[in-house]
């Protein structure tokens, strides 16, 4: 009974860290494939977030790339802007003003690791949008 008790007390305590994903994005370009993930901060009252970039090329070897960024919104455009050193992020909301959760958003990308070229068409969704 002791193990059993004390089995579910790791499990809890374990998951009060976990961090979850403000955004995801995903677009594959001639020579990879790339993903990024920014998590929400904790506290929740951080103005500093972590982000993920991870490039898959052709050949199927993985890179990651960490930034952290900060979060701007411009509510006339409709849009939200991901930006840290070497990365930067757009995120078009349009027709919503804030994220909803099942969406997938258009957004550009660009990143000093991927050669600071402008990617366009960047497949973008808010897992935990509510």
């Amino acid at each position: 009974m002791k193990s059993l008790v004390l089995t579910f007390i790791m499990i809890l305590s374990s998951s009060a860290f976990a961090s979850f994903n403000e955004v995801e994005c995903e677009v594959s370009t001639a020579t990879s494939s790339l993903f990024l993930e920014v998590e929400q901060p904790f506290p929740t009252s951080s103005v500093f977030k972590r982000a993920t970039l991870t490039s898959t090329d052709t050949s199927g070897v993985e890179t990651n790339f960490n930034y952290t960024l900060t979060t701007r919104g411009s509510r006339g455009f409709n849009r939200l802007t991901y930006s840290g050193a070497g990365l930067n992020l757009e995120v078009d909301l349009w027709p919503d003003q804030r994220p909803q959760w099942g969406r997938n958003y258009r957004s550009t990308l660009r990143a000093t690791d991927i050669g600071n070229n402008e990617i366009q068409n960047v497949n973008c969704t808010f897992p935990n949008a509510f």
